[in-house]
């Protein structure tokens, strides 16, 4: 069963911590849809 997840950046700090993690290679194997929120400046790309 597929699950989409909400991922919420609200800031630069959670952004840093996020990208150094294997959290969307992760869900995308399991077959979850993964769903972002970028509140910062940063890009996600």
């Amino acid at each position: 069963m597929s699950k989409k997840i909400f991922v919420f950046f609200p800031d630069g700090v959670g952004l840093r911590n996020f990208a150094f993690t294997k959290f969307k290679e992760l869900g995308e194997q399991k077959g979850h849809q993964i769903v972002y929120c970028n509140n910062t400046v940063f890009s996600l790309k």
